[in-house]
């Protein structure tokens, strides 16, 4: 299993072959940042209507592989803890 920074070294050094590149994923990066900051709990606006903003930005994470990658991502880090946590509950 690699390391997280041997993932991220590999991640690094496929920007430049992936189709995003490096400036899709900063316009992805900043569109999950408006969505995300939207959909927060302390938001008191998130009842009304989606602010246009928000919907292009929501079109932009739509055309990239990001929250797919986050998810796994997510994920990943969830697997390795359900491991370490079972690993000290078996032995």
């Amino acid at each position: 299993m690699e390391s997280l920074e041997q993932q991220w070294n590999k991640a690094i050094l496929n920007l430049n072959q992936n189709k995003e590149g490096l400036e899709g994923l900063i316009e992805a990066t900043e569109a999950w940042s408006v969505v995300t900051n939207w959909l927060n709990p302390n938001n008191y606006n998130i009842n009304q209507e989606i602010p246009s903003d928000v919907k292009e930005n929501l079109q932009i994470l739509v055309q990239t592989s990001l929250p797919t990658r986050l998810i796994e991502w997510y994920l990943g880090k969830y697997r390795l803890l359900v491991k370490k946590i079972s690993y000290f509950i078996i032995y």
